[in-house]
Formats: C-alpha cells, sequence, structure tokens
C-alpha cells in the first residue's frame, strides 16, 4: 500500500506541475521557460503572502488545483503533444533522482540532511514567517537562506505529506527543473542530438577532474573522495601507484616541506549532489544558475523575448534567499550579460528590466527584514586569500583541467564568436576570482576558504561545461569539436563511479520515502515515533551525544513537534555563537546524568512536554534514570514502551492540570 500512495502522490505532483505549466504557458512564449520558471514563481509569491498571513494547511486546495490541471491537460493536450520532448526530459531527470532517493531514503545524520529537513519542518506548520525554528523555539529561523526549504514545505502542505517524504519529493522536483533549465539552454548552444546527450552527460553525471586519478592514489576511492581531493585525499601519503606517487611529489616537492597544513578546498558537483542527498543551498544554486542560462540561451535566439529577460533579472534577487555564496556569481553573470547585450547594440527593454528587478526584489523584502540583520553575526566579507593558501599549481590542474580544457579548447578556432568570447572571459575571469578572493566567513585555519570553493567552483565548472562546452561540439573546428568531446565524456566519466555505488551499496530501507526508517528499525521507537506524531504539540527534549551530526533531536523532527535544541554547533554558528545555547545544552548533558540542580524547574522554565529516554541512553551504572525520575516525577509522568531489566525505554509526559 505504501508504494501505492507513493505512486500516486508523484503522479499528483507532476500533474499539478504539467498543469501549472499550461497556465503560465499564456505569458511566455516558450514552454521550456513555462515549466521551469512557473513553479519558482507561484513559491515566490506565496513566500511573499505567508510573510503577511500564514495560510496554514493548504491540503483541502490539492483536489481544486487537480482538476484544473486535469481540465488544462485534456483541453489543452495539442500544446502538450508539441512540448512533449520538454516533459520527456522533466520526468527523465525526476526519475533519475527518484531511483537515487528509492534506493537511499534515509534522512540521516551522515551529512546535512538532518539540518535540511529540520528547515523543511519548521515552514510545515504554515504559520506566518518567519516560522519558529523548529531546533531552538520559540526564536525564528530567519537566519538562513531558506527558500527552497520553504517551497518544498508548500508542495508538501499541499499534499497532507509528511516532513520526510516532502524532503525527498523536492529533491527530486527541484533537480528536475535543473536539468530542464540546462536542456533547455543547450538545445540552443549546439545541435545535433548526440552532442546535446553529452553535454547533458557531463552534468548530471560528470565530476571534478580529480575523479580518475584518485583511483591511482588510494585504495577504494569513496564518491566523496574526488570531491575532497585537496587536503584530504591529495596530501603527501604514500601513494597507491607510482603514477600518484609522482603526482603527489609534483605538488608536494620532498625538498619543499609543507609549513602549513594542507588547505581543505572542496568541491561538490552538480552530479556528485544527487548521491549525497543533501536538500542544501547548492542545489538551488545550481537550478538558479541553470535557469539564467536558459534565459540567456532564449534570448540570444529571440532578443525580444521579455518573459525570459524579466526571468533573467530575477534569478539575481532570488539568489539572496536561495544560496546567498554564489549571489556575487549569479549577479556577475546576469550583468555581465546585460552589458553584453548592450555593447552588440541589441535592443534592452528596459521597462521590463527595471520593471523584474524591483518586483522580484520587493518580493523577498520581507524576508530580508530579519534575515540581513542576522546576516550581521557572519561577519562575512570578500577578501583577498592569503598567498600560503593557494594550492600547489599540479592540484588546481588536477581539479579544474575540464573547465580549464574548455576554456582552451573555445579560443582554440581562428574566428570566434561575439558570444563564445563573451563566455570564456566570464567563466575565465569568474575562476581567477574564486582563487584569488573568498568569502571571509566564521571558519578558519585550513577551513578558510572551504565554504567558498564548495559552492563557487563546481557553480563555475558548470555554466562553463553547459555554455562553452555545448557551443564546442557545434565549432567548425575538428579539433575544438572533439577536443571538447573528450573532456565532456571524460567528465561524465565520474557516472562510472556513482553507478558502482548505487549497485553495489545496500538497500537496506528502499522505497522508504519518508526517509525515517534508521529511526524506525528498532520497534520501540517506532511506537514512541508514532505516539509523537499523534498527540499534542510541545517542546521534546533529547540527548545529543555531540554538538553536529548525531541522532538528536530526529524523532522530534519527524514527529513535526520541536526540539529544546537541536545540533548546538550548527544554531551558534548561525546565531553568532551565542553563549546560551553553549549552556543549554551542557545542561541538557547535566540532565541526562541526574545530576543536573532544579531539573523540573529547569524543564518548566524551558516549556519542555516530553522528555525522550531511547535505549542510547542507558548508560552503564544505569542509576541516571533513577536520579532524573525521582527529581522531576512530581510535574511529569513517566510513559513507558519497553523495558529488559535495567533498560527502559520511554518518555516522561508533563502533567497537566
Amino acid at each position: 500500500m505504501n508504494y501505492i500512495f507513493q505512486i500516486m502522490t508523484i503522479g499528483l505532483i507532476l500533474l499539478n506541475l504539467t498543469g501549472l505549466t499550461l497556465a503560465a504557458k499564456r505569458l511566455t512564449e516558450s514552454y521550456e521557460l513555462a515549466k521551469i520558471a512557473a513553479p519558482i514563481a507561484l513559491c515566490l509569491g506565496m513566500f511573499f503572502i505567508e510573510h503577511i498571513v500564514g495560510l496554514g494547511s493548504l491540503f483541502w486546495l490539492w483536489p481544486l488545483t487537480t482538476a484544473a490541471s486535469a481540465y488544462l491537460v485534456v483541453t489543452r493536450r495539442a500544446v502538450l503533444f508539441i512540448h512533449w520532448k520538454v516533459e520527456a526530459v522533466f520526468i527523465v531527470g525526476f526519475t533519475y533522482v527518484l531511483l537515487w532517493r528509492y534506493a537511499f531514503p534515509d534522512i540521516d545524520p551522515s551529512s546535512e540532511r538532518l539540518t535540511n529537513l529540520h528547515f523543511i519542518a519548521s515552514y510545515m506548520p504554515g504559520t506566518t514567517l518567519p516560522p519558529v525554528d523548529t531546533w531552538l523555539p520559540p526564536y525564528k529561523l530567519d537566519f538562513y537562506y531558506t527558500f527552497q526549504h520553504y517551497s518544498a514545505a508548500l508542495m508538501g502542505r499541499l499534499f497532507g505529506l509528511d516532513v520526510g517524504m516532502t524532503y525527498n519529493a523536492a529533491f527530486c522536483v527541484i533537480y528536475a527543473l535543473a536539468i530542464t533549465a540546462a536542456a533547455t539552454a543547450i538545445s540552443r548552444f549546439c545541435t545535433g542530438n548526440g552532442s546535446r546527450v553529452i553535454a547533458m552527460a557531463a552534468l548530471a553525471l560528470g565530476g571534478s577532474g580529480a575523479w580518475p586519478f584518485v583511483h591511482f592514489m588510494i585504495e577504494e576511492p569513496r564518491l566523496w573522495s574526488s570531491m575532497r581531493f585537496i587536503g584530504d585525499v591529495a596530501q603527501p601519503a604514500e601513494p597507491l601507484s607510482d603514477f600518484g606517487r609522482w603526482l603527489v611529489e609534483l605538488a608536494f616537492p620532498p625538498h619543499f616541506p609543507l609549513t602549513h597544513p594542507p588547505e581543505k578546498l572542496p568541491t561538490e558537483t552538480f552530479g556528485y549532489l544527487v548521491s549525497l542527498g543533501d536538500y542544501h543551498a547548492p542545489l538551488g544554486g545550481f537550478m538558479l544558475l541553470t535557469l539564467a542560462l536558459a534565459c540567456i540561451a532564449l534570448l540570444h535566439k529571440k532578443p525580444h523575448d521579455r518573459s525570459a529577460l524579466a526571468v533573467l533579472v530575477a534569478t539575481v534577487p532570488l539568489s539572496i534567499i536561495t544560496n546567498t555564496w554564489t549571489f556575487p556569481l549569479q549577479a556577475a553573470l546576469v550583468g555581465t550579460w546585460l552589458i553584453f547585450q548592450h555593447a552588440t547594440q541589441r535592443s534592452m527593454d528596459w521597462f521590463v528590466l527595471s520593471a523584474a528587478g524591483g518586483a522580484s526584489v520587493l518580493l523577498i523584502y520581507p524576508h530580508l527584514r530579519g534575515f540581513a540583520i542576522q546576516s550581521l553575526d557572519f561577519k562575512a566579507s570578500i577578501s583577498l586569500v592569503p598567498a600560503h593558501e593557494h594550492p600547489p599549481w599540479a592540484m588546481l590542474l588536477v581539479l579544474h583541467w575540464p573547465l580549464l580544457g574548455i576554456l582552451a579548447l573555445s579560443v582554440f578556432r581562428r574566428k570566434l564568436s561575439r558570444l563564445t568570447l563573451y563566455f570564456a572571459l566570464l567563466w575565465t575571469g569568474l575562476f581567477l576570482f574564486s582563487e584569488f578572493f573568498h568569502v571571509d566567513d566564521l571558519y578558519g585555519g585550513e577551513f578558510n576558504r572551504f565554504n567558498t570553493t564548495l559552492k563557487w567552483w563546481p557553480w563555475i565548472q558548470a555554466g562553463a561545461l553547459l555554455t562553452l562546452g555545448a557551443m564546442n561540439l557545434s565549432s567548425p573546428c575538428r579539433v575544438s569539436r572533439y577536443g571538447s568531446a573528450v573532456v565532456l565524456l571524460a567528465t561524465a566519466g565520474y557516472g562510472y563511479d556513482l553507478g558502482d555505488h548505487w549497485f553495489r551499496t545496500p538497500k537496506t530501507h528502499f522505497g522508504r520515502l519518508d526517509g525515517a526508517a534508521w529511526v524506525t528499525d528498532d520497534p520501540t521507537q517506532k511506537i514512541m515515533l508514532d505516539f509523537l506524531k499523534n498527540t499534542q504539540p510541545g517542546i521534546v527534549l533529547e540527548r545529543a551525544e555531540t554538538g553536529a551530526y548525531t541522532y538528536a533531536p530526529a524523532m522530534a523532527i519527524f514527529s513535526g513537534q520541536r526540539s529544546l535544541l537541536g545540533w548546538v554547533d550548527h544554531e551558534r554558528i548561525w546565531r553568532g555563537y551565542r553563549t546560551d545555547l553553549a549552556a543549554t545544552f551542557e545542561q541538557i548533558g547535566s540532565f541526562y546524568t541526574g545530576k543536573l540542580a532544579n531539573s523540573t524547574a529547569w524543564l518548566l522554565h524551558n516549556q519542555v512536554r516530553y522528555v525522550l529516554w531511547l535505549r542510547r541512553d542507558n548508560i552503564e551504572p544505569y542509576d541516571a534514570f533513577d536520579a532524573i525520575h525521582a527529581q522531576i516525577e512530581g510535574q511529569y509522568d513517566w510513559k513507558e514502551f519497553s523495558a529488559a531489566g535495567r533498560i527502559r525505554v520511554g518518555m516522561w509526559v508533563r502533567r497537566l492540570f
């Protein structure tokens, strides 16, 4: 029955997206643009409205939207048939990532999955925005660029989904939108179906340039090995082969000892993010990049396409609330394109440009009221990269040879088109900018450039491959054409590692799209989770072993409750290292050892309604449970779900008088 429900839900989502596309097609000449931009525009409009008044549950609305969508599909089926290729690309992209989510659906603490689930969960109640932070009530979630998380929650509220199913379904939608936008750009930049498939594969399956080299350097490289190349895998060590040893010595000559630890300069390509499963900001950054490139491609063919110009301009403000890290790059892409258009004496519709820019800024303004103020705590600025933080040139070449190869091959031909020259200068300039400047945030030491390269480098590579890579495949110059095909196919070769991982990794929770199977595998925890889902809302207390990437507070988030404190290390970073958060974390630790003074008063002060005592909380000599129970039994009743000797599993529930 679960699979039937999932198929029906996915079908309803796809039907509603198609209906929305057909409705939006009346406003634009491009069916592709309607497919990609209409969901984003709808979510942005709702994002603005719900900063004024929260609309709560929208589950009552789905029969109406579904009926309207079905009517449009039937009455406008001729339009749908004409543009079947666009729908096919979207479905293929959606299905591809759905296979990943079906195989590995767990939303666990192994990366930032639980963090992103918490963002979505904060938006699920549909209260007036900004919502209460489910990791730190009663404080607001106004410190992060969470537009894509709001959009996911909006879909979940419409179809009445739980937060885990919402997460996994939204991941498929945002990926499919980005794939459709990329295909739109590629179809305008190159000719021939074979060339288009090669260019698409380089984006959808592509890794960093280091992916083939790690196989010569370490045994059994993981998917992340080529993403964490500089600073981790490429550190001076005993390589696996003579070639790997030569490469390490080239980067780190033995007679030039390191004076600083190797800088950690990671990258996460679009192809890798699918396997990672993080519904994180870089995914939204790629979506806006591909959308902007789709608009540029449409404008190159039809300079007077007003809807494409409007959407292109709107992507810049949208990047602020989607992935602020790539805002400078998005602004550079759109700004230089507009200058290029003006310089090539193509007419510019200044009214559309200013109206679209102004309208998008106004729509994000309510969110910026809190976000802009909170961002001051990060004290981030764009600064020069210190000399010792530049990696060895050999490491840069290994990591970025696909980008550098495409740039070199694009200018190899004798006659360059203006468009080719523009993109060559743009991506070269942005790459140099990323090497000499960085966002100076709260991180330091070997992690000083960590966040910058993680988000900038794959964005720049994707942009270059989608534009110059695709254009080179249609070049009259054979060297440029065939050379680019080799580079793109080699980049797409990372798909071998992806496929190997997909087939070899056990799929113990296949199809459990609620994402909570890693929690509910324990039968007792499953019962407790069901209880929390169906009981009165309140604040839940869970013990966290460490400050981040830990089990807690999974029970609270999956059940739709609020946690007294989530991952304290994340909350401290987001909130400017507030000292009270570290104190609360220590108090929680003391409480679970039975040594916190005035435990009952502390719980009541923090309005804790449910105190969880899980199997992992039973630590020898098993006296903490008795101490806690003796301290709080005057205000809290013990509800037991499992007991075996001195091992107790259950929760204390606040007594209501």
